[in-house]
């Protein structure tokens, strides 16, 4: 069975307002990240065969996961979150767009 797949256009994307999900606990690290613990629903095939209905995950964030972590606040768009996110880290409008400059060892952005 295939799954469906739901696509957004960049200018869709970047007018969405990303919400935290509530930490369960969170760990501060040394280096400005955070180890944050959060409660999900588990998949459903495994609430099928007996499993727990809610798991906890935790994720490792460095310091700028959390800076984008911390903006998810519902109210702020993901434009202005990246917009935000470059000015506080000297990132350039090319590099805003792409993530990415010549040289840089920095993930891009998917293609939209």
């Amino acid at each position: 069975m295939a799954r469906s797949s739901t696509e957004f256009s960049r200018k869709a994307a970047m007018q969405g307002r990303p919400m935290q999900i509530p930490p369960v606990k969170t760990e501060t690290r040394d280096n400005g990240g955070a180890l944050i613990t959060v409660m999900l629903d588990s998949p459903r095939w495994v609430r099928f065969i007996g499993g727990k209905s809610k798991v906890q995950r935790s994720h490792g964030l460095d310091r700028c996961g959390m800076q984008v972590y911390e903006a998810c606040d519902g109210k702020t768009s993901v434009h202005r979150i990246v917009k935000r996110f470059a000015v506080d880290n000297g990132l350039g409008p090319a590099e805003r767009r792409n993530w990415r400059s010549a040289g840089s060892s920095r993930p891009s952005w998917p293609k939209a």
